[in-house]
C-alpha cells in the first residue's frame, strides 16, 4: 500500500482508522523523502501494534517501510538500501519471505534496478511489494511514460525469469473495484495504471485469491491499496517440519499454473505420506473489506 506521511493531521487519522479498521499482519509502505527514524515517530504515535522496519530515502529517491504486526515475529531483516528492504516474517510458526521495492521512476536507472536487484536478494522464493513505477503490460495503463522501456525489458524479464516470479494481479481468481488502481486527485478523472504491484514466487505459493479494491473511505493518495488474501498449500521438504495447507478456491484450479503445481504438492504427498502435524492458516498480507 502506498500511502503519502509527510502530510496533514487528517491524513494521519486516516492511516490510524485505516489500520484498526483492517488489521493487515504486514504492510508495506513506500514513500519519498521519508527516514526510518520519521516512519516509526509516526506509526507509533498512531498506534501500538506494530513493529515497524524501514529504510532511510536518498533525497527524493527511495523511502521503504513495513509494518509487521506484533501477533507475528520478524526473524530477520535488512534494509538493503534506500529502495530495497527484505525481512522474514512469522506467521503462525510459518516463514514468510518479504520484499519491498520502491523502483526508480527513470527508465535507465531501472534498468540498473533490475539488473542489480537478484545480487541484493538472499531468498529465492518470497513475495515482492512495492511500487514499481512501471508496467509489464501497455494496456495496464494510460501513459506511455509508464510503460517498460526497450532498454530495461531484458533485465527485467530476467529477473522475473531468475526467481520464477508471478505478477499475482494476472491470475487472482476474483477483482473487485474498478480495474485501474490510480487517480487524478486534482480533477476527479481516473487515470488507470497499475504501478502497485505484488509478485510472487511460482513455487511459493500452491493457489491464491487476488482481491483490490479501492477504499473510498481512506484516500491516503493517488495510489490505491494492493491487497493480497493467500490461499493454497505450501510443501515443506523437511519431515519434520509440518506442511502448510491452505484452503483453496475450486476457480483457482482451471488456471494451469496452479493446476501443475497442486498436482507437484500432491505427488509429494502420496511419496511421503501425510504430514504429522498438518497446519491450517489464512495470510493476510493486507487487510480489505471482505477479506475478513
Amino acid at each position: 500500500m502506498k500511502s503519502n506521511i509527510m502530510c496533514p493531521q487528517d491524513r494521519r487519522n486516516g492511516i490510524k482508522a485505516f489500520i484498526r479498521r483492517f488489521k493487515p499482519q504486514a504492510l508495506a509502505l513506500q514513500e519519498t523523502r521519508v527516514t526510518a527514524e520519521r516512519l516509526r515517530f509516526l506509526i507509533n504515535s498512531l498506534t501500538d501494534e506494530y513493529n515497524v522496519l524501514a529504510a532511510d530515502a536518498n533525497g527524493n529517491s527511495g523511502g521503504v517501510g513495513l509494518l509487521v504486526h506484533k501477533s507475528c515475529s520478524v526473524q530477520s531483516w535488512k534494509p538493503v538500501n534506500y529502495c530495497v528492504l527484505w525481512a522474514v516474517i512469522s506467521i503462525n510458526r510459518v516463514s514468510v519471505p518479504l520484499v519491498n521495492v520502491y523502483s526508480p521512476v527513470d527508465s535507465a536507472e531501472r534498468k540498473g534496478f533490475w539488473e542489480e536487484l537478484p545480487l541484493l536478494l538472499r531468498h529465492r522464493k518470497f513475495l515482492f511489494l512495492g511500487d514499481w513505477n512501471v508496467v509489464e503490460d501497455p494496456a495496464d495503463s494510460s501513459s506511455r511514460s509508464n510503460w517498460l522501456s526497450r532498454q530495461e525489458t531484458t533485465p527485467f524479464l530476467l529477473l522475473k525469469a531468475r526467481f520464477n516470479l508471478l505478477d499475482v494481479c494476472k491470475c487472482g481468481s476474483e477483482q473487485l473495484g474498478p480495474s485501474f488502481t490510480r487517480f487524478q486527485l486534482r480533477d476527479g478523472k481516473p487515470v488507470w495504471s497499475t504501478l502497485d504491484r505484488i509478485y510472487s514466487s511460482l513455487s511459493f505459493l500452491g493457489g491464491f485469491s487476488v482481491k483490490i479494491i479501492h477504499h473510498p473511505d481512506f484516500p491516503l493518495s493517488d495510489h490505491l491499496p494492493v491487497t493480497l488474501l493467500l490461499a493454497g498449500e505450501k510443501a515443506c521438504p523437511q519431515s519434520t517440519t509440518p506442511s502448510l495447507f491452505f484452503k483453496a478456491d475450486p476457480r483457482l484450479l482451471q488456471k494451469e499454473d496452479i493446476k501443475n503445481k497442486v498436482n507437484q504438492i500432491w505427488a509429494q504427498h502420496r511419496r511421503s505420506g501425510p504430514p504429522q502435524y498438518p497446519l491450517e492458516i489464512l495470510c493476510r498480507l493486507e487487510g480489505c473489506e471482505g477479506c475478513n
